[in-house]
């Protein structure tokens, strides 16, 4: 029972962690970001939300509903073809946005291509760290878990300052 209490503090405070980095970055992005770079954000974020649903198609959901009955050895065997589908998913979804970006982006956006490519990229490191995530939280490896979501949530938002900060003047 104690352990239960332990891994579920980590896990909550973890999570609250990552979600106060993002509420805490609001007043800075507001104040670097006009109205229309506020919403080229947006858009780009739903893209990557998008992305997201089709690279790996939710791997973490095979994960999580074959752990118990498949145990860590037979799970393990199982990633080389989850690693297959990820990739190859994600060159479909690359090709897809980069085949539309002119109906994604707006007109006004300098170098669609790269953006696409980088939301692409971002995308597919969202799953790859929700399917590590999701083994350590079957492995209930609460501190491991904790640890990448902290070293996650602090990372993107030190990229997030130094894109905003620093390039914010001439991305468009």
């Amino acid at each position: 029972m104690k352990k239960i209490l332990s891994n579920s503090s980590l896990y909550i405070a973890s999570v609250l962690f990552s979600k106060g980095i993002n509420f805490a970055l609001l007043p800075i992005l507001t104040h670097y970001l006009t109205k229309e770079d506020y919403g080229i954000l947006a858009l780009l974020m739903a893209i990557v939300t998008i992305s997201s649903i089709y690279i790996g198609f939710f791997p973490q959901t095979f994960i999580i509903t074959r752990y118990a009955q498949y145990g860590k050895e037979k799970i393990s065997e199982y990633m080389h073809s989850i690693m297959l589908i990820i990739i190859s998913s994600y060159m479909i979804t690359l090709f897809i946005l980069l085949l539309f970006q002119n109906v994604l982006l707006p007109d006004t956006l300098n170098h669609k291509s790269f953006m696409l490519f980088a939301v692409s990229i971002y995308a597919l490191f969202s799953v790859l760290f929700n399917m590590i995530d999701t083994i350590l939280q079957v492995e209930k490896n609460a501190l491991k878990f904790a640890t990448l979501q902290t070293i996650q949530s602090l990372s993107a938002a030190s990229l997030t300052l130094l894109l905003v900060i620093e390039f914010s003047s001439g991305w468009m």
